[in-house]
């Protein structure tokens, strides 16, 4: 329709918003995804077969070959329950056993780009499709890493079940948010079967969001998603509910020696990261302010519950309660308060700027280019990236552990420091103490804990500096223990070296020693006895 003048009395649109609106193209977000991940791998590096990959992928060995880890305190505790935590995560992981390394760094890679495509997704869901929602999502990879609120990330610097679970969170979010409930609580079952408490988390944490801004959303397509999930997952969770029902009889100390001695960092407010709490100060109010609909509907019921929840803690520490471990969503709380920084800044760059930042070819070239950091830098630096060749030939504890594989029988038993874990994956040998696999169960745990009693003694373990005293303590400890090692069933002690026993070497590295100790127990003779884990 033509106006007074005679030229169409359309308004005219700015060349550069006609264009941001437009969405890039799938390829494009893809190579964003993988630059963002190369990013985070040059920072953070990249491990296997180490640290917190001992809680599942020496059981995925176990799965495998059966006669390794047969007096193994946490291997044993997971293969005497029907279902558990890493029944999922283990088990596929299991499936790649001839080429497990390789494997591992296919599902770190594919499930790392997974997320950061996801977190793209949400970001431009309230940012919209420019550059500002680049710029959250390599914010959330690059300044955002280990300074979470209570030591759980997004993402690791190895494969886990539990990013899998986020990574299936952070896409049900997308398609709530667009009124696709069912394929998100589909989603959010995936998720759940990776890691049973993230994809409940976040099952509750959605609904609830749902359901306080259920104005916006039809309630009743809620909750048959609601049912639908639990149709899916929740078998899953009722049978590893009652896979934890020993038999046993509770243990009154549990509290104070699982949640406050062993694993404060993810269960105690006051043991929190310090920059967490600065962020999430920062974030919180900041995305309440900034942010409609969904994200602040999440971040309030965050808040809401975690403060209830720090109360069931410090002053009820209720069983049902503690384990649920709400704060492993603070991540994700960061990430929404990132979203609402972002939102403060011009969404519109000059047009050049913007189309160079739409090119494909650049995302290609910044990712060749970091692909040759990664396979330079390593050789170059002290920094643990464990997977390069040149450095995981020569990690200590990878060296020792390939030693044992060799040298000891699959049921050896071996006492070691407590941050020692290169046997466990590399040598196929059962742990008598460890820190970072520890049972779940009461009853196994308890075992834990004496092992924990007997090898460093209870006054140390009341010391509030004990784990970081527990590396110094070892070895002016075992020397005294040395007689009565036999008898709990020990076969083998690494030693730091220059820390002498008077036991038979087998093998000396320049950084540690593994003695064999004499025993009383016949080979082939189970160190466990039957009924250790109903005790």
């Amino acid at each position: 329709m033509a106006g007074p003048s005679g030229h169409s009395s359309r308004p005219k649109v700015d060349k550069f918003v006609a264009k941001t609106r437009i969405r890039p193209a799938w390829q494009t977000e893809i190579l964003f995804s993988l630059l963002c991940v190369l990013t985070y791998t040059l920072l953070q590096g990249y491990i296997v077969g180490l640290e917190d990959q001992l809680d599942y992928l020496p059981y995925s060995l176990y799965l495998s070959q059966p006669d390794l880890y047969s007096q193994d305190l946490f291997i044993q505790t997971l293969a005497s329950q029907p279902v558990h935590e890493r029944t999922v995560s283990a088990g596929l992981v299991s499936l790649f056993a001839p080429h497990l390394e390789a494997a591992m760094l296919g599902l770190h890679l594919l499930t790392a780009c997974a997320l950061a495509w996801g977190l793209l997704r949400v970001a431009q869901q309230y940012l919209g499709v420019n550059w500002r929602a680049y710029l959250t999502v390599l914010f959330t990879f690059t300044a955002l890493q280990y300074v979470y609120w209570d030591a759980t990330e997004l993402l690791y610097n190895n494969w886990q079940g539990d990013t899998v679970a986020m990574t299936c969170g952070v896409w049900a979010l997308w398609l709530a948010d667009r009124r696709q409930y069912l394929r998100a609580a589909g989603l959010l079952a995936l998720g759940t079967l990776f890691h049973p408490l993230v994809g409940l988390l976040w099952a509750i944490w959605l609904g609830l969001a749902l359901l306080v801004t259920h104005r916006q959303y039809p309630w009743r397509s809620v909750m048959a998603a609601g049912i639908f999930y639990f149709l899916l997952a929740g078998w899953y969770i009722a049978l590893l509910l009652y896979s934890k029902q020993t038999g046993a009889p509770p243990d009154p100390d549990h509290f104070a020696r699982y949640y406050v001695f062993r694993a404060p960092h993810h269960f105690m407010p006051d043991s929190f990261s310090r920059k967490g709490w600065i962020l999430l100060a920062m974030f919180i109010p900041l995305g309440i302010w900034r942010l409609r609909g969904m994200p602040r509907a999440l971040i309030l019921c965050f808040m809401v519950i975690a403060c209830l929840y720090a109360l069931c803690v410090g002053l009820l520490r209720h069983p049902a309660i503690v384990p649920l471990q709400w704060y492993r969503l603070s991540p994700v709380v960061e990430f929404l308060g990132a979203i609402a920084a972002a939102s403060l800044l011009p969404a519109a760059l000059p047009l050049k700027v913007s189309r160079i930042l739409r090119h494909k070819g650049i995302w290609t070239g910044t990712g060749l280019l970091l692909m040759v950091l990664l396979a330079w830098w390593p050789a170059h630096t002290p920094r643990p990236y464990h997977y390069h060749p040149g450095n995981l030939a020569t990690h200590p504890e990878v060296v020792l552990g390939r030693v044992m594989r060799q040298k000891l029988p699959a049921e050896a038993l071996v006492l070691h420091p407590l941050r020692f874990g290169g046997h466990k994956y590399f040598g196929g040998c059962s742990s008598y103490l460890e820190y970072k696999s520890i049972p779940r169960t009461q009853a196994a745990f308890r075992t834990w804990y004496e092992r924990l009693s007997r090898i460093y003694g209870k006054e140390a373990l009341n010391h509030p500096d004990f784990w970081e005293q527990a590396d110094s303590l070892y070895p002016a400890r075992i020397p005294a223990l040395q007689d009565s090692l036999p008898t709990w069933g020990i076969t083998h002690v690494i030693m730091p070296a220059g820390q002498a026993l008077s036991l038979p070497k087998v093998w000396e590295t320049p950084h540690y020693v593994l003695y064999t100790v004499p025993s009383v127990i016949k080979k082939g003779e189970p160190v466990l006895p039957s009924s250790w884990f109903s005790e």
